[in-house]
C-alpha cells in the first residue's frame, strides 16, 4: 500500500499488549521482520491504565511496561505509546467522574514516575496522548504532566482529533494552535484520524478515517510544520479497505502545504 512505517501492537502476535515476558529472541525477529519489508517500527503500543482503581492491575501494567521497555530497541524502536488512563475499572477509553479528582491525578502520576524510571534505564521514550475521556484530556494537564515529571524520556503523541470536545469543530484551528505552541517541542509521534458527528451513546465525536470527516487537516499540518516535526505520521481507527484512500488523503494534504 505504499506505506513506510508502523505503529506496533503485540496483540498482533496473540500475545497481551503488555506481556510478562517474551520468548528469546522474539524482539529481534519482530525488529529484522519489519527491516525485511523495508518498513520502519515507528512505536511500540504500551498502553494500560495507569489510574485503575486496582492497585494490582498497575502494578501488572508497570511489568508489562518494563518487559517492552527492554525489548524495544532490540524490535527496532525507542518510542512506546501510553495513556494517562481513567478511574472506570472497566474499559480505560471511558471516561469517570472521578478523573477530575486530586486522587486520580496522584495515582496517574505515581504509575507515571515509575514507568519513566523503567524507560530511562532503557533509553525508550514513553509518549502520551491527550484523550478526552482520560485524566490528561487537555493541554493545560498535558502541560502540567510533563511539569511535574520533568523527563526527556516523556513525550507527546499528537492526535488532533482527541483534542476536540463537542463544541469544539467551530475553533479548532484556535485549539491546534494552542497545543502545538506549547507542546510542539514534545512531540515525538503524530496520528491521523477524522471526526464526525457527536455519538450521544458514548459522549464523544464520532471516529472515521482521516479524510472522511470534519478535522481540518490542511490547518493542522500548517501548524504542525511551524514546530519542526519531522517523524511519521500514523494512521489509525480505520478499516483496512479504507486505508489507500486515507494514505493518500494525507500525502496530497502534506504535498500541499510544501
Amino acid at each position: 500500500m505504499g506505506f513506510e512505517c508502523v505503529q506496533f501492537k503485540m496483540s498482533t502476535l496473540g500475545l497481551p499488549v503488555l506481556p510478562e515476558t517474551l520468548p528469546h529472541g522474539k524482539a529481534g525477529e519482530i525488529g529484522a521482520t519489519f527491516w525485511a519489508f523495508g518498513l520502519n517500527l515507528a512505536a511500540v503500543s504500551g498502553t494500560f491504565n495507569t489510574a485503575h482503581p486496582d492497585k494490582d492491575e498497575r502494578e501488572s501494567g508497570i511489568a508489562g511496561m518494563r518487559t517492552l521497555c527492554e525489548a524495544a530497541n532490540d524490535m527496532g524502536t525507542n518510542i512506546i505509546t501510553i495513556c494517562t488512563g481513567t478511574r472506570d475499572p472497566e474499559n480505560m477509553w471511558r471516561s469517570h467522574q472521578e478523573n477530575e479528582t486530586p486522587e486520580a491525578w496522584q495515582v496517574m502520576k505515581k504509575t507515571m514516575r515509575e514507568i519513566i524510571r523503567i524507560a530511562e534505564a532503557n533509553s525508550v521514550h514513553l509518549a502520551f496522548e491527550i484523550e478526552v475521556t482520560n485524566i490528561v484530556n487537555s493541554v493545560d494537564k498535558a502541560v502540567r504532566l510533563l511539569d511535574e515529571i520533568d523527563s526527556d524520556n516523556l513525550n507527546i503523541v499528537m492526535d488532533p482529533a482527541n483534542l476536540l470536545f463537542k463544541d469544539d469543530v467551530p475553533r479548532q484551528l484556535e485549539i491546534f494552535e494552542n497545543a502545538l505552541s506549547r507542546l510542539g517541542s514534545k512531540i515525538v509521534l503524530t496520528h491521523a484520524k477524522d471526526i464526525g458527528e457527536f455519538d450521544e451513546n458514548t459522549g464523544e465525536l464520532e471516529r472515521v478515517p482521516a479524510g472522511k470527516g470534519r478535522l481540518d487537516y490542511p490547518g493542522f499540518f500548517q501548524l504542525l510544520e511551524k514546530t519542526g516535526y519531522q517523524g511519521p505520521v500514523i494512521i489509525h481507527s480505520l478499516p483496512e479497505e479504507h486505508m489507500p484512500a486515507s494514505r493518500d488523503f494525507i500525502e496530497s494534504t502534506l504535498a500541499q502545504i510544501r
